[in-house]
């Protein structure tokens, strides 16, 4: 064989190995692309899922926080009021809920500032109020409060800009009463059968929006008076409830689906039972 068959051979030899290693390197190649692209897919699942755990669980330790026979409210595509009317959500439209998706409203109560009410009087839209605290407690103020009666709790709320300031000791306090609520029906008669006054904290509803959002909004009375995003990346979110009667828990349930993903479930319960309202009016919670 001359040196041209032998350079040629060569040639051949070289482009065959040549070949077969742009084979394995390819190869190689998108086996880390789909392995780079599963990681990713994963990673953003856990964390859609550890996002939607901690806002759960938050709902959780907002149930424990009382004895109250109060569970969260379940919304199917459209938010509402609890006496069925539909919320408003100002600004654009990707921040209307996912008709295909639940929501679900809860509110923080400050449980230990809860005041027994003395006296009361309805004059028009405000309640007039003499409490006295349950349990020692330092200063503080608040935007809103839940009436508690035997027949019904109502939804009062700080007159003007001001916040209601409670000092800890026994005092008069005015409020006035919204026409809706997402936390109760608006029945202005119960307060003349007061004889709770529970601070609240916050109400709020954690639901997903039309651009696939996961978002806090934020109420006082029906209105919405915060909106934030919490995540993004979401196509559905659906919560589901169960309260076992007997022991007084609550399971809440959560589905979340990312685009082109299985859905994942996430499942919580509480610890302290709910109680009758006569239970934690007469016995202190």
């Amino acid at each position: 064989m001359n040196e041209k068959g032998i350079s040629l051979l060569e040639f051949l030899i070289c482009q065959a190995i040549t070949a077969a290693l742009l084979v394995i390197l390819s190869s190689a190649l998108l086996y880390l692309i789909n392995a780079s692209i599963y990681a990713r897919k994963e990673l953003q699942a856990a964390a859609a899922a550890a996002v939607t755990a901690e806002k759960l669980n938050q709902i959780i330790r907002d149930i424990d926080g009382h004895p109250l026979p109060l569970v969260p409210r379940i919304h199917s595509g459209v938010l509402t009021t609890f006496d069925g009317t539909p919320v408003r959500i100002s600004g654009a439209e990707e921040l209307q809920p996912d008709t295909a998706s639940t929501a679900v409203t809860y509110a923080s109560f400050d449980f230990r500032r809860i005041q027994r009410v003395k006296e009361r009087r309805v004059e028009q839209s405000l309640v007039h109020l003499s409490v006295c605290p349950r349990y020692t407690h330092t200063p503080s103020a608040f935007d809103s409060f839940l009436v508690i009666s035997p027949n019904g709790m109502v939804e009062l709320l700080a007159p003007g800009d001001k916040r209601s300031a409670l000092s800890g000791e026994c005092e008069q306090l005015s409020l006035r009463i919204p026409e809706q609520s997402m936390l109760a029906g608006q029945r202005p008669e119960l307060s003349n059968f007061a004889l709770a006054l529970l601070p609240i904290r916050s109400i709020y509803t954690i639901y997903l929006d039309s651009d696939g959002n996961l978002r806090y909004a934020g109420h006082l009375g029906g209105a919405v008076i915060e909106n934030q995003p919490i995540y993004s990346g979401l196509r559905r979110f659906n919560v589901a409830q169960q309260l076992d009667h007997q022991l007084g828990l609550l399971e809440l349930s959560v589905g979340i689906t990312l685009e082109h993903q299985k859905e994942k479930q996430l499942n919580f319960v509480n610890h302290l039972g709910r109680q009758t309202v006569d239970n934690v009016l007469l016995n202190g919670g």
